[in-house]
């Protein structure tokens, strides 16, 4: 199945830059509404396969975008979807267009606080297990190592099928497994990119550690050097290092 969405050049920003700036379309990416999610659970969905599963599992909070996509793909490949919603808000149980796409789609939901997320994911693949059902959970967002290996992946895509070789790769970062993944893509197919992650999500310590943790189990046992670390001329960037 073809999945390689294109590069765009953005006159705007490279006025702004002063840069030749090029935006990847992946919110043109053609399954599960689009978005980098989407690469990821197509990945994550084909080891589920391969494993038999019956039932996806997964945690998310009520406006999601991974939970959409996530929804939509599942269905497409025949698994039902069970999605522990957790939230500290009373909007939990309204509805937004991710969840009313999930409603239509048939996913079943668990509601919980986010203190209660774990316990709660233990408990539903217990009773589906018990049930004669083969559960396979998904870490909220899609980290996990076919997450990683799916941007891997779009650095060769971005080399071979864009015929395009940039300077510097920059991304938003929160969970930071896209960005794991474009580093991990950059170390094995154009080394000489620079990579920058602007956070969303959390402090740049705290980025630091995730990153080099990802990047730590995706390349063993294989010996590779890199380093993570702030960026000077970015207050909430962190730039990778081989």
């Amino acid at each position: 199945m073809q999945h390689t969405t294109p590069l765009q050049h953005c006159p705007y920003f490279s006025a702004l830059t002063q840069t030749d700036f090029y935006l990847k379309r992946e919110d043109l990416f053609p399954e599960g509404g689009g978005g980098n999610k989407a690469r990821m659970i197509i990945k994550i969905l084909q080891k589920a396969k391969l494993e038999s599963a019956s039932y996806i599992i997964t945690a998310g909070g009520p406006y999601s975008n991974f939970n959409r996509a996530l929804a939509l793909i599942s269905s497409s490949m025949e698994f039902k979807l069970k999605i522990i919603l957790y939230d500290k808000n009373p909007h939990i149980r309204q509805e937004s267009l991710n969840k009313r796409i999930c409603d239509q789609l048939g996913a079943e939901y668990v509601f919980c606080t986010p203190d209660l997320v774990s316990e709660t994911i233990e408990r539903e693949i217990n009773q589906l297990q018990s049930a004669g059902e083969s559960p396979f959970f998904i870490y909220g967002g899609g980290k996990s190592r076919e997450g990683i290996s799916a941007y891997a992946e779009l650095i060769k895509e971005i080399k071979t099928k864009n015929q395009f070789d940039p300077d510097l790769i920059s991304t938003t970062f929160a969970t930071g497994t896209t960005f794991s993944g474009l580093y991990a893509g950059i170390h094995e197919y154009s080394p000489k990119i620079e990579i920058l992650g602007i956070s969303i999500a959390r402090q740049n310590e705290a980025s630091v550690s995730i990153v080099l943790q990802n990047l730590t189990d995706f390349f063993a046992p294989k010996t590779v050097s890199f380093s993570a670390t702030p960026s000077k001329k970015t207050p909430k960037g962190l730039r990778c290092h081989q």
